[in-house]
């Protein structure tokens, strides 16, 4: 279903966003290291190439995270398993 304008495909996003993180055991565990080493960068004072450095590093990690949820999602739609990654209440 398409989306109708910009800001209900943002919600849809960022509610796509907190289902993974919710359901998701390794994406919850790179998303709190994430952090923790982002506040660790800022509390170092690093110089800025190296503070882009570490956020690009910590952005790509997640992404890629995100990136191979959606093809092991895929794969198991496809194969016909039934989906266990996640629980009722998410």
């Amino acid at each position: 279903m398409k989306n109708k304008n910009f800001a209900e495909s943002l919600k849809n996003m960022f509610d796509g966003f907190i289902y993974i993180l919710k359901c998701e055991r390794n994406l919850k565990i790179h998303f709190a290291i994430g952090i923790f080493v982002f506040a660790l960068s800022l509390f170092l004072n690093l110089p800025p190439i190296k503070f882009c450095v570490v956020t690009f590093a910590i952005f790509f990690v997640i992404c890629a995270e995100l990136f191979n949820t959606a093809i092991e999602q895929t794969v198991d739609l496809c194969c016909g398993k039934k989906n266990t990654s996640c629980r009722k209440n998410c």
